[in-house]
C-alpha cells in the first residue's frame, strides 16, 4: 500500500480485486492544518466538501484568494471535473498550483492558465514583457505580490481567474524555430506551429546543415557551423486567442429592468459586490465609505446574485456617453476604460474636465505660460513646471521643487486612476547611473531626496531626466 500526503498527491493505491485494476483512494484535498481524516473516492470529494468544506468549495473559474486565509486548498467543481486549487505564501509571493484530481489520461490533456483581478484591475502572464506580476513556475504560477502592492497598498484580496483548455490531440506550439548562420537569420517562418510543422522546420534546417557539410572546404565552413543557432522556446503557457472573442460573443447585454448601479459611484457593479446595513448594493471601489443612499456602513455580506448577473453578462464602457461603443466582459471593461480614447483628463491646475485632444487645447489657451512637452523622456531639474502630453501615456502635471533641503520630483497624472505607470528619474551625464522611482500614491507619483543625499550619490540634479512608461 502507498500512502501519499494530501498536499502534494492526495491519494493511495491498493490492489481492489486481485487482478491488475487499481482503484485510487484520495485522503481529503483540503489543507492538512485542517486536521480532515476522511478518505474516499473521487467521486466522493465533492459531496465531502459540501458537507465539510463548503466555504472552500467553488462551481466557477472564478475564486477569491483571502491573503490572511494562505495557506488554503479550494475544490473547483468545473463541467463534471473535479480540480484541486492549492494557495500557499513563500518569501517571493503567493504561489498557486493547479490539478487535476482523476485519472492520468484526462489530466495528461489539460492545460491551465490563470490571470488575476486586484479591485477590478486584471493581471496575466505575458511572456513578451521584460517584468510581469505573474510567472510560469514547475506545477503553477508565482504572484509577486510586492509588485501589486506597490500599486494597491491595502492588498487583501485577489481575485483568481482559472483557464481550463482539453487538448484532442497532442499539439506543442513553439514560438521560434530558426537558423542563423554569420548573424543572419535563413529560416525564420515556423512561429507557432504545429507538430507537424515543427518536424518539417527541422528538416529545412537538417537540410540546410547537409549543404553546409556539402561545402566543407569553404574556408569559413567551421565559423558557420559554431554559429549555427537553433532555438526551440515552448511556451506552455500560451494564451487561447479566440477565447474572449468567442465567450464575448455569446453573451447577452445587461437587461434594462436589472440595476447593476453602484449605489456610491453610480458606475456598473462588478464582483465582488457588496451590501450595507440597508441592503443597498455597493461596489468594492466604494465598500471602505459609508452607503451614499442611507449613511450605514458597508457590511461583508456580498449579493451573490447580482455577481453572477454581473459576470453573465456584456457590461458597457463607462465613457458610452462619450461615443464609445464598447461592451465587454466583467473582468475586461475596466482594463478597457483605463486605456479608453474617450476617457476624460483632469487639470490640475483648474476644475477643467475633458478629453486628450480637447485638453491640449485648454493648456494652449488658459495655460499658455506652463510648458508642455510631448516625449515620455524629458529633462527635470529642481524649480520644473510643466505638462506632459503623449498620446500613448497620456497627460501628466509635472513639478520639482526644494523644500527644507529637498527636493521633490512629483509627477500627477490627469487621467483615469486605474491606469498605472512606472515612473523614474536618471541622471543624464552623471556618474550616478541607477534610476530611481517615483512611489505612486493615487494619482501623484513623488520621491523626496535631500541634497546631502543626492551629493553622495554623485547625481547632479541639474541633469535629472524623468521618464514614463505604462506598466500595462
Amino acid at each position: 500500500m502507498l500512502s501519499q500526503s494530501c498536499d502534494n498527491n492526495s491519494h493511495r493505491e491498493f490492489d481492489a480485486t486481485n487482478s491488475f485494476s487499481m482503484a485510487v483512494i484520495y485522503s481529503c484535498p483540503a489543507h492538512k492544518q485542517l486536521l480532515c481524516s476522511w478518505e474516499g473516492y473521487a467521486s466522493d470529494i465533492k459531496h465531502h466538501f459540501e458537507k465539510e468544506h463548503c466555504n472552500l468549495l467553488s462551481y466557477t473559474n472564478f475564486v477569491d484568494i483571502d491573503l490572511e486565509q494562505l495557506p488554503q486548498n479550494k475544490l473547483l467543481f468545473l463541467d463534471g471535473k473535479i480540480y484541486l486549487m492549492q494557495n500557499s505564501l513563500n518569501d517571493k509571493g503567493l504561489v498557486i498550483r493547479l490539478r487535476y484530481l482523476g485519472s492520468k489520461e484526462v489530466a495528461s490533456k489539460l492545460r491551465f492558465n490563470i490571470t488575476v483581478s486586484v479591485n477590478q484591475i486584471l493581471y496575466k502572464y505575458e511572456p513578451s514583457r521584460y517584468f510581469s506580476c505573474i510567472v510560469p513556475r514547475t506545477g503553477g504560477w508565482e504572484i509577486n505580490l510586492q509588485s501589486l502592492q506597490t500599486f494597491h497598498q491595502d492588498l487583501k484580496l485577489i481575485q483568481c481567474c482559472v483557464l481550463i483548455e482539453e487538448n484532442q490531440r497532442l499539439e506543442r506550439k513553439f514560438s521560434d524555430v530558426s537558423l542563423k548562420i554569420n548573424n543572419k537569420f535563413i529560416e525564420k517562418n515556423a512561429i507557432d506551429e504545429t507538430e507537424a510543422n515543427y518536424l518539417d522546420a527541422i528538416n529545412r534546417i537538417e537540410n540546410r546543415l547537409s549543404f553546409l557539410k556539402s561545402n566543407r572546404n569553404s574556408d569559413d565552413f567551421m565559423d558557420k557551423i559554431s554559429q549555427l543557432n537553433f532555438s526551440i522556446l515552448e511556451e506552455p503557457f500560451q494564451e487561447k486567442e479566440d477565447f474572449k472573442s468567442d465567450y464575448s460573443e455569446s453573451l447577452p447585454n445587461i437587461p434594462e429592468e436589472i440595476n447593476l448601479t453602484c449605489s456610491s459611484c453610480a458606475l456598473d457593479m462588478l464582483p465582488p459586490i457588496y451590501l450595507c446595513k440597508k441592503g443597498h448594493n455597493v461596489c468594492s471601489w466604494c465598500k471602505a465609505s459609508p452607503c451614499k443612499i442611507c449613511s450605514e456602513a458597508v457590511t461583508i455580506e456580498r449579493n451573490r446574485d447580482l455577481e453572477n448577473i454581473s459576470r453573465t453578462h456584456l457590461h458597457q464602457c463607462r465613457y458610452f456617453s462619450d461615443g464609445c461603443n464598447e461592451r465587454l466582459l466583467y473582468n475586461e471593461v475596466r482594463v478597457h476604460e483605463a486605456k479608453c480614447n474617450f476617457c476624460k483628463y483632469k487639470c490640475s491646475i483648474c476644475p477643467y474636465l475633458g478629453r486628450f485632444d480637447h485638453f491640449y487645447n485648454h493648456l494652449k489657451v488658459v495655460h499658455s505660460s506652463i510648458k508642455v512637452v510631448q516625449t515620455t523622456r524629458c529633462s527635470f531639474p529642481k524649480n520644473t513646471n510643466m505638462f506632459l502630453v503623449n498620446k500613448s501615456i497620456g497627460i501628466f502635471y509635472c513639478q520639482s521643487e526644494t523644500d527644507d533641503n529637498c527636493l521633490i520630483w512629483r509627477a500627477t497624472f490627469c487621467g483615469p486612476k486605474e491606469r498605472q505607470f512606472f515612473c523614474e528619474i536618471t541622471f543624464k551625464g552623471s556618474k550616478y547611473k541607477e534610476a530611481i522611482f517615483l512611489k505612486r500614491r493615487e494619482n501623484v507619483y513623488e520621491i523626496k531626496k535631500s541634497i546631502d543625499e543626492l551629493k553622495k550619490m554623485k547625481a547632479k540634479e541639474k541633469y535629472a531626466a524623468l521618464s514614463v512608461t505604462t506598466y500595462e
